[in-house]
């Protein structure tokens, strides 16, 4: 049993039409057809009864239908409760310059910001031009670099 195939049944019992679920789905009514049938030989019985008028669930079919509609709202909850956990984790990759103070800083960050989420985080002590070389390649997320301020007008742009 497929899942499309339970969304399709469900949308050809909203139009009470195959052609119109056929439409709304953006599939050929044929393989809607088709889709069905295969279905309903799966399962051992008629979930529509067809006419020239369109389709009706037969008792059986109507019991199917309320099935299926909760199979199809319990995996969309499933669903959705697997993207929220993913939205929720924390990922960084950070290159810093070797300095108590910063993973003391970074630790009191993450400690107040990230409560109830999933930390994952490579935390990388290296020079400065590695530090940018990890940055501009992608490979790091952020870098924290250190500079004598006298450099400070060649390092940074004009503003």
């Amino acid at each position: 049993m497929n899942l499309n195939v339970l969304r399709y049944v469900i949308e050809v019992e909203k139009n009470r039409s195959i052609t119109g679920a056929a439409r709304q789905l953006f599939i050929s009514q044929p393989n809607l057809s088709r889709d069905i049938r295969e279905l309903e030989e799966e399962i051992g019985f008629s979930i529509f009864t067809r006419s020239s008028r369109g389709v009706i669930p037969t008792e059986k079919g109507r019991e199917f239908l309320a099935l299926a509609k909760r199979a199809v709202k319990q995996y969309q909850a499933l669903e959705n409760y697997c993207t929220r956990e993913e939205r929720d984790n924390i990922s960084l990759h950070i290159c810093v310059p070797r300095a108590s103070y910063i993973t003391c800083a970074l630790t009191s960050f993450l400690s107040k910001n990230a409560r109830g989420r999933q930390l994952s985080v490579n935390y990388n002590e290296t020079g400065t031009l590695d530090a940018i070389s990890h940055v501009s390649d992608r490979s790091a997320s952020m870098a924290i670099i250190r500079y004598p301020d006298r450099y400070e007008k060649t390092l940074l742009p004009p503003s």
